[in-house]
């Protein structure tokens, strides 16, 4: 059977290219080689992002950027809300390009349109740095873009990109809204989702295929909604819910380790399973229970998906297909051991 590798979504036309060396394909799962998204009106740009151009990080955040725009495609490329089910969007509006900031404390963008036929009135507090040692405020932005965090029902408060890639330094959300930018002004995006085996300390092999996991489940939604088997509202709850998850599982992670709560054995257990289960090989064992469905079994041993179980009353959700997910799962097992109860679930998470 013939696999359909171009679609239409949201203007733009998604190209998928298969990976013509069965090697790759056997041997590190890489299925595809690259993806190819052009916009309804290609300006002649063409954007390439492969290992030998980018650090992997900026790629990831190019990657990311494609995501959201699949859900949320981008009308003004002066403005980009968040997607309501993005856990981003509790408490913030999304992102508006720097150059709409006026002089001064304050910023009135008035008629802003978003979507067609849909425009935004925002009353801004504008983002400033502290100078000298008296920290006199200089209104200004230091980043291309400015998140908008809701102070009232009509006013937002204006922060500089801050966030960071802790390899490449670089700030996350500008690399993402700044590729998304592009694209909605006509640039085509090609990006080649390479596996890369890397050695560990303890020669151990470990495959740095975040960005192809990524890209088969881009061609996964649009081959389901080709065939009117999944919407976008739908696809998009399922991706921002495990996002939420990981999220949520990197600071109980961060707070862990602050408090000596995880140690570095355990973190070392997690990191081999995973890695094995990545790798095809026998998972060993870590000592630490949970209950799957009512049975006693090794954390270790849950196999990859979303699972859902109870502490204390509250309903929590463990996302097993990546690290993060089964590292905040040990330290669950940890306190609760065979009191906690999995119960898969049926909604797809990566």
């Amino acid at each position: 059977m013939t696999r359909k590798l171009s679609f239409v979504s949201g203007g733009k036309t998604w190209k998928f290219q298969l990976q013509d060396k069965k090697h790759r394909v056997e041997e590190l799962g890489e299925v595809f080689n690259k993806i190819t998204v052009t916009p309804a009106n290609p300006n002649g740009v063409v954007r390439r992002f492969d290992l030998q151009t980018f650090q992997y990080g900026i790629q990831r955040q190019a990657l990311y950027g494609l995501i959201d725009e699949l859900f949320t495609p981008t009308y003004n490329p002066m403005a980009f809300p968040y997607n309501a089910e993005d856990p981003e969007h509790f408490g913030a509006w999304g992102y508006i390009d720097s150059r709409l900031i006026e002089d001064g404390p304050a910023t009135h963008v008035k008629g802003l349109e978003i979507a067609k036929g849909v425009t935004v009135n925002l009353s801004i507090t504008n983002p400033f740095t502290r100078q000298g040692t008296a920290g006199v405020k200089v209104y200004q932005p230091t980043s291309d873009f400015v998140k908008l965090v809701k102070v009232t029902r009509t006013l937002y408060q204006g922060w500089n990109d801050n966030s960071r890639d802790e390899k490449t330094g670089l700030p996350n959300a500008t690399l993402k809204l700044t590729y998304r930018q592009e694209l909605a002004e006509g640039a085509v995006i090609e990006l080649y989702p390479t596996v890369t085996p890397r050695e560990r300390e303890d020669g151990s092999i470990n495959l740095l295929n975040n960005l192809q996991l990524h890209v088969q489940k881009l061609w996964e939604w649009l081959s389901e909604i080709d065939k009117g088997a999944l919407d976008l509202d739908t696809a998009a709850r399922q991706y921002y819910t495990a996002k939420g998850q990981r999220n949520r599982a990197a600071r109980n992670i961060e707070a862990a380790r602050a408090t000596g709560e995880l140690s570095e054995e355990l973190e070392q257990k997690v990191r081999t399973a995973s890695r094995q289960y990545a790798m095809g090989e026998e998972v060993q064992e870590s000592g630490l229970s949970v209950k799957l469905d009512g049975v006693v079994t090794d954390i270790t041993q849950i196999p990859s998906g979303l699972y859902a179980g109870e502490i204390n009353g509250r309903k929590v959700y463990y996302d097993t297909n990546n690290r993060l997910g089964r590292m905040d799962l040990a330290l669950a097992a940890q306190t609760h051991n065979s009191n906690l109860n999995l119960i898969p679930q049926d909604e797809i998470s990566w």
